[in-house]
């Protein structure tokens, strides 16, 4: 079963009238924290990740929206991911018009292009990288995770945790979701947690301009 985990979002200041542009139109907190039994075996380890999710919209001077961003990252910089146990990390993605369960699943109802993430590529700890066209719609995904135990044995193997700072990760909406709701989700692979799904509203630029 999905947990939501939906957290009020907070509306940005209107445009004014239209100042052009990108902005922040809606925010989440979208942090949670999740252990498993324990830190060896196939679904053991924790996860952490402490952040926030943002809609940006991009506004010509007659208040229409040209572009739709949605972002994963931190309150400061980037969000900040922890990673404990093997072969576990979190897949970040935009879904519509819903949410997935199972992790074999998450391409369906995937939408939305990555514009830029940090990290990305092979680091002591962990690996980072983009599933790219994971669907016909072009979309793709983030993934940030811990290695497999190469020949080890997974019962008694836990790898070095990874601490991961300035995480972040930015998707281009099709316009076509303006007024729908979208689903920034994370998920902890291999389907141990549905630890964030967020709802957000896609505000349509007639909404802000009023």
């Amino acid at each position: 079963m999905i947990s939501t985990g939906l957290v009020p979002g907070l509306a940005a200041a209107d445009p004014v009238a239209c100042d052009p542009g990108w902005r922040v139109v809606a925010e989440y907190d979208n942090s949670f924290r999740w252990e498993g039994a324990s830190l060896t075996g196939e679904m053991g380890g924790s996860v952490s990740w402490t952040g926030i999710v943002q809609v940006l919209e991009n506004f010509d001077t007659g208040c229409n929206v040209l572009g739709i961003l949605v972002n994963f990252t931190g309150p400061a910089v980037g969000g900040t991911l922890s990673l404990s146990g093997y072969n576990i990390g979190v897949l970040y993605s935009i879904q519509y018009p819903l949410p997935f369960e199972a992790y074999s699943d998450s391409p369906t109802n995937a939408v939305g292009g990555a514009v830029s993430v940090n990290p990305d590529g092979l680091f002591p700890t962990h690996y980072a990288h983009i599933h790219h066209d994971v669907n016909d719609r072009g979309a793709d995904e983030y993934y940030i995770g811990t290695f497999h135990p190469l020949g080890l044995d997974p019962g008694v193997y836990a790898p070095e945790p990874a601490f991961v700072t300035d995480v972040r990760a930015s998707f281009s909406v099709p316009l076509d979701l303006l007024g729908q709701t979208v689903y920034a989700q994370l998920h902890v692979y291999n389907n141990r947690c549905q630890c964030g799904v967020t709802a957000i509203p896609v505000p349509g630029g007639s909404a802000l301009a009023a």
